[in-house]
């Protein structure tokens, strides 16, 4: 695993530090067990994420913020 990003998803109102970690060779092993915080759990190709993001598919900072930053870094390193 790799750490991505850190951000405050809302600075000036609450203190809410959150990191974004990534990691390379997840292999599906099973369905999501606990939906307690989503909806919607699936598995995707990264690059489904930006027609995702300007359907409003992907719309917590959380996802935002780590997909993209994702997708920016591996863009510079094309």
């Amino acid at each position: 695993m790799r750490h991505l990003i850190s951000f405050q998803p809302m600075p000036g109102m609450v203190d809410t530090p959150h990191e974004v970690w990534t990691a390379e060779g997840a292999k599906k092993v099973g369905e999501p067990s606990d939906a307690e915080e989503a909806a919607i759990i699936e598995w995707v190709p990264l690059a489904n994420i930006p027609e995702m993001v300007r359907r409003g598919e992907i719309a917590g900072s959380g996802p935002l913020v780590g997909l993209l930053t994702l997708l920016m870094e591996r863009q510079g390193k094309s």
